[in-house]
């Protein structure tokens, strides 16, 4: 019989009888006094790779080990090998039929026949690494309010550029007082036209407050990353960026769905860029749905998080060993129509930003990260369709469609007409 050789790290072995072990990693959930289980699939384990490696002194046979190196052998892989920062390093492990796996040795048993310089070393390796890499990580919005934080710098630049590109540049580099109104600071030796723009800047500056009367001020931790100057570019943005905060933030406390949220938002930041006028109206309308439109996506990636999240609780058991409801379970996680009706919105207002300032490749990376993300949330989520129910019970509603009684709750508040759960009757929303 011919050995297979195999590679780990740079030792090189003899072995046979390799097997490869893939299996599922199964969560029963037991109850006391009550028969069978309740199965939970929480993903495949990581690939377990047993084999026999041979170590004898018979060249003949064509080895490339002796009896002798395997005290060296077992010696390195009772060490812990360790890299420069102290970490156990992860070991490379060549297989003859898969190619190069990375990961650990877990276990390892010796039989020797030392009358004969023979023995056998059994070797369990463990592959390192998740299957699905690709995903994005749980914590997006982290990114994008990075990206958001860059967008506002960006947006600081390409505005003192616009501005010397609309013949305004002699305002540039100049420091104001955001308490004094800019025409009173800005010298007579300016062009007729700089001083229109310049008095367009109070005047718009002044709308957006009023808008805003109504809305109290709110701290903003990107506000405080950002790079604001003391010139005209930051006099103008800043303002527009704690306005787009200041709706925002309203707004989170009477929107009770991420989707309604974002529609709500893009109605008030519509509302708020029609209260721009004058012969520079475009410039400024581009400057604040530039800041608006990241700031969007920064929050709609924070909300989706959130309500990942939340598909969690809706599967978690809310009842004790005796059947008895401990944890009320009353979140509903967006179905994938939600998700994608509300992509569309943000994909068309950001859009229209784009239009306005094609030069926005930080605002092109935020829309691009939370497209990938929400591609990667739908594919855990159920889609919602109507079905008629003739006097049922919810219970025996969710039976009939194979769903867990955990569900019960979250149907609930997506039919929020139903007043009995125990005698539903007419069209019901259902997860399908």
């Amino acid at each position: 019989m011919k050995l297979f050789t195999a590679t780990l790290d740079y030792w090189i072995l003899n072995i046979l009888d390799i097997s490869d072990t893939i299996s599922r990693s199964i969560v029963r959930h037991e109850f006391l006094d009550t028969d069978g289980a309740e199965l939970q699939d929480i993903g495949a384990r990581a690939r377990s790779i047993r084999f026999r490696s041979y170590w004898f002194n018979n060249i003949a046979e064509g080895t490339t080990t002796t009896y002798e190196q395997h005290f060296d052998f077992i010696n390195w892989l009772g060490l812990s090998q360790r890299d420069a920062s102290g970490q156990v390093k992860k070991l490379t492990f060549i297989h003859p039929k898969y190619g190069t796996l990375i990961g650990y040795v877990e276990n390892f048993a010796i039989v020797h026949d030392d009358t004969q310089d023979y023995c056998t070393i059994d070797i369990d390796f463990v592959e390192h690494g998740l299957k699905d890499e690709s995903n994005p990580p749980s914590k997006t919005w982290l990114e994008l309010n990075n990206d958001q934080i860059k967008l506002l710098n960006d947006t600081i630049t390409y505005a003192g550029v616009s501005l010397k590109g609309l013949g305004y540049g002699s305002v540039i580099g100049r420091t104001l007082n955001e308490a004094i109104k800019k025409t009173q600071q800005i010298s007579e030796a300016v062009s007729v036209a700089t001083r229109t723009f310049v008095d367009e800047v109070d005047k718009n500056l002044t709308a957006i407050n009023g808008f805003l009367s109504f809305i109290p001020d709110i701290a903003n931790t990107v506000d405080n990353a950002v790079s604001w100057g003391s010139d005209i570019p930051s006099a103008i943005l800043r303002p527009m960026n704690n306005a787009v905060n200041r709706i925002y933030t309203s707004l989170e406390n009477i929107s009770n769905t991420p989707l309604s949220f974002i529609n709500n938002a893009i109605t008030q930041l519509e509302s708020l860029s029609n209260t721009i006028t004058g012969t520079n109206a475009n410039f400024f309308k581009t400057q604040l749905a530039s800041i608006g439109a990241g700031s969007l996506l920064e929050r709609a990636a924070r909300l989706l998080t959130s309500d990942q999240n939340k598909t969690n609780t809706m599967t978690t058991s809310g009842f004790d060993i005796n059947g008895l409801k401990i944890s009320p379970i009353t979140v509903r996680a967006m179905a994938r129509q939600d998700i994608e009706s509300m992509m569309q919105s943000l994909q068309v207002y950001a859009q229209s930003a784009l239009v306005l300032n094609r030069q926005n490749p930080a605002l092109r990376k935020m829309m691009a990260d939370l497209n990938n993300y929400v591609n990667y949330m739908k594919l855990s989520r159920l889609s919602v369709k109507e079905i008629y129910v003739s006097n049922q019970p919810m219970h025996c509603l969710l039976l009939s469609l194979g769903q867990s009684y955990q569900l019960a709750d979250a149907y609930l508040a997506m039919n929020s007409w139903i007043k009995n759960p125990a005698y539903v009757e007419g069209k019901v929303k259902v997860y399908g």
